[in-house]
């Protein structure tokens, strides 16, 4: 049978039980020979009570002994006591795992002494079998309720005890007290029932009768003799309780008590761990996670330096950097508000550019600029990779359509491979259908790189201070548009050692507004050979893409390759005007990677049955923009 330990319990298809190696640390429990013994055995028991039902029945005379002014003798009823609690954590008492999704039943008593109850669900067997046991005694005010209250009340206490297990879920309230269902009827009732009701609408329960010879198993909980509130342990014996369930712990504790360590030390009951002249609680496999919550979690979720630090002042356990190191690496708020620290993850991948124009171009908008008084708001910018030349188009929207039209205006003088982002007018179901009748090798660039669209973005690092310029008003910059392109396809390029214009046609396009060079050209221009030009180009594009390459890489770490089936978080690139970002998560998620494209490129989409946002999520991330969820 498929088993897993969760929180220090074993479990299983039939439920929880107490773990065994903890359960021997009783069994192997000497016979008390003073209070501080008892005291300590209840401490130990007292941590598995929730699996049997009346706990406070079999310690009862253990804890008689632990009364002020109460002489010392173990006797025959002690001792039946001690072993009636081991014998019952000998059989490995079962607590079923609780399941929202199946019948549920709360069974409450109450008396002037105490309250009990027991939260029961219906198994595959179709019994109904305990989840969780509660009891307690009632106050000097409550002693002196009606048993009507009294009855209410215990469903009231028992309620709030179980509210997350009851929250949201339908179920039935069992009692042996009819009075208590008629008078939630009634209309008149005193101020303090009412509170008790007005409680009860939060919950969705029906209430339902049995007589009292059929509810003895909650009875037993409630009687007057049966009862007993434990006293809080101290921190001092909460750690020693603790210390007393580790085997290696003790393990040393009882070296220790033969002769002194180099190592370790024992004081007053407890291990403590020698370092550096100061003595460090050495904390048991069971507090680990508590206590490491305690030092990252509660203080700040600083990172594992600060952690080891902090935690190092007062605590020692074994492998503790590199448990330290696993809490911190799989913290989720650390996850998700963290940024990646040290270098970025990245690797520059060149798209070749070929030796001829229009093998790719890069296409983009610029935008939202004042609109013009033909309505026209952005700018669609096409980029041949080759030759740098730029065609400008003035559009209305960002709209597919509009896509569409300027590039089949365009696609009448030249055949492309197109790169662009992953704007909504480049991912729609029309703008497939666009590039797949028209044969077009579409490459669509990972989410939040921009890199990987550099030609548009040095574009655009151009075409905002030449409008702003050139414009004469702010609304008036369609006018200059064709300026600005001709000035950008005319001006020397380093990358091609050329301009656009000489490396595409051969020749520098005509200037309207410089006739004088236009004559001067005319006479003193020999055409060079295009071939010849455009070989030229290539290899001073090739030389500066692997210059580009070199500095790049440098200046990053290799990208950790992800597998397919990895879980991730990306960025959380949120827009939303007005909002303050600083206190935003940094990563959202988990996202699941489907598929690795290449060049550092990865498909990735929702986890199945697992939505982030309202929208099902998919698309393409590099490895700069994602880290692991889990590791």
């Amino acid at each position: 049978m498929f088993e897993i330990s969760y929180l220090g319990y074993p479990v299983n298809n039939d439920g929880i039980r107490p773990d065994p190696k903890n359960v021997e640390a009783i069994l192997q429990y000497p016979i008390p020979t003073n209070a501080k013994e008892v005291h300590r055995f209840v401490g130990i028991a007292s941590y598995f009570r929730k699996f049997i039902n009346g706990f406070s029945v079999l310690t009862k005379p253990l804890y008689d002994l632990l009364k002020k002014n109460v002489e010392f003798r173990f006797g025959e009823k002690e001792l039946e006591s001690f072993e009636q609690v081991k014998n019952q954590l000998a059989s490995y008492p079962l607590l079923a795992v609780y399941d929202p999704h199946t019948q549920t039943e709360l069974h409450c008593d109450a008396c002037t002494s105490g309250f009990g109850a027991i939260l029961l669900q219906k198994q595959s067997s179709g019994k109904f079998h305990p989840v969780f046991y509660f009891s307690r005694r009632t106050t000097e005010t409550e002693s002196k309720y009606h048993s009507f209250e009294l009855e209410c009340l215990a469903a009231i206490y028992a309620i709030k005890r179980f509210h997350i297990y009851l929250f949201g879920i339908h179920f039935t309230i069992v009692t042996d007290c009819d009075s208590f269902r008629l008078t939630l009827n009634k209309k008149d009732i005193n101020v303090r029932i009412s509170r008790w009701a007005l409680f009860l609408q939060n919950y969705d329960y029906e209430l339902q009768h049995r007589p009292g010879t059929r509810m003895i198993h909650v009875d037993a909980l409630s009687r007057a003799n049966n009862i007993l509130v434990l006293e809080e342990n101290t921190l001092e014996q909460n750690l020693a309780i603790s210390q007393n369930l580790n085997s290696s712990i003790q393990k040393v504790k009882s070296e220790l008590e033969i002769r002194e360590s180099t190592k370790f030390e024992l004081r007053n009951g407890l291990v403590y761990r020698k370092s550096k002249g100061k003595l460090l609680f050495y904390v048991p496999s069971l507090m680990e996670s508590q206590i490491l919550t305690m030092c990252h979690d509660n203080f700040g979720h600083v990172g594992v330096d600060k952690t080891m630090e902090y935690l190092k002042r007062s605590y020692w356990f074994p492998s503790i950097k590199e448990k330290v190191k696993n809490h911190v690496r799989n913290c989720l708020k650390c996850i998700t508000f963290s940024p990646i620290g040290g270098a970025v993850p990245s690797e520059l991948h060149n798209i070749r550019k070929g030796n001829k124009p229009f093998v790719t171009i890069h296409i983009d908008h610029y935008g939202p600029l004042e609109k013009t008084s033909t309505g026209k708001r952005y700018i669609f910018e096409i980029i041949d990779c080759f030759t740098k030349f730029v065609k400008l188009y003035a559009v209305k929207s960002t709209k597919t359509c509009e896509v569409i039209n300027q590039l089949e205006n365009y696609f009448r003088h030249y055949s492309v491979r197109i790169v662009s982002d992953r704007g909504s007018c480049f991912t729609s179901n029309e703008f497939e259908k666009f590039v797949q009748e028209h044969m077009i090798q579409y490459i669509k660039v990972a989410t939040g790189s921009p890199k990987s669209n550099g030609q548009i973005e040095r574009i655009n690092r151009d075409l905002t201070p030449m409008l702003s310029k050139l414009a004469i008003l702010t609304n008036k910059w369609e006018k200059a548009l064709g300026t600005v392109e001709f000035a950008i396809n005319n001006s020397f390029c380093r990358s091609t050692g050329t301009s656009p214009s000489v490396l595409l046609f051969g020749i520098s396009q005509n200037d309207p507004s410089d006739p004088l060079r236009n004559l001067l050209g005319a006479e003193a221009d020999k055409e060079d050979d295009l071939a010849e030009v455009r070989e030229k180009a290539q290899s001073q594009n090739e030389k500066l893409q692997a210059y580009n390459k070199r500095m790049y890489d440098q200046k990053h770490r290799s990208p950790k390759p992800y597998n397919v089936g990895d879980y991730v978080m990306i960025k959380n690139i949120d827009v939303t005007p007005g909002i303050n970002k600083k206190l935003l998560p940094r990563y959202r998620g988990p996202y699941e990677i489907k598929k690795s494209l290449g060049n550092d490129r990865y498909w990735i989409t929702d986890v199945e049955g697992f939505q982030v946002t309202q929208i099902p999520f998919e698309g393409v991330c590099c490895p700069e923009n994602m880290k692991l969820w889990l590791q």
